[in-house]
């Protein structure tokens, strides 16, 4: 049931922790537990986002400044009021960990790291669609520090798109038979 695809979606994450919000609260509270849970949610994106742009720029108000235009752009009103479009935040929080762990490898991130970012982004595509992007995001965050810097190996820089290789190649002789036979 766990992978069972909601449209194109693989939402492990989002069915459990709906889960878990209904198992606390009584069914008369699901709608307004539910709303609060996916705002918290998407407010929860905002320390990461903050950690990476503060390490990236090393400045505090960059960090600052960039949180509060992703927290008040008018883009996130549905992430906000709906939630299930809040749940996307699952694959927003695995790319900012994943961009966090190979980031604080200055200046080339070690293979324990390597490993981490390739197993997050293995569990990106369970995060809604757009986690497949994790990978790609990862590796294309270490090939402009390799670019800038030339100390991180092409191999290095592809240890996250592994994770999401390895990912795809279970996920997708699995599950495709079933969405396409969904969708058509």
């Amino acid at each position: 049931q766990m992978l069972t695809p909601y449209n194109e979606h693989f939402c492990v994450p989002t069915r459990l922790f709906t889960w878990a919000v209904c198992a606390v609260f009584p069914e008369s509270s699901w709608v307004r537990a539910l709303a609060v849970a996916g705002m918290m949610l998407f407010a929860a994106s905002f320390v990461p986002l903050y950690w990476f742009v503060q390490r990236v720029w090393g400045s505090p108000t960059l960090g600052l400044l960039a949180v509060g235009f992703f927290a008040l752009t008018t883009v996130h009103s549905e992430v906000v009021l709906w939630y299930s479009a809040s749940q996307w935040c699952w694959a927003l929080l695995v790319m900012l960990a994943c961009l966090l762990v190979v980031q604080a490898g200055v200046p080339v991130p070690g293979w324990r790291r390597l490993a981490a970012s390739a197993i997050l982004a293995g569990i990106g595509p369970f995060c809604y669609t757009v986690g497949l992007l994790v990978g790609p995001v990862a590796s294309g965050y270490l090939v402009t520090r390799r670019l800038a810097t030339g100390a991180i190996s092409w191999a290095r820089c592809a240890a996250p798109l592994v994770g999401t290789a390895v990912c795809l190649s279970v996920l997708v002789p699995l599950k495709a038979p079933g969405i396409a036979a969904r969708v058509s």
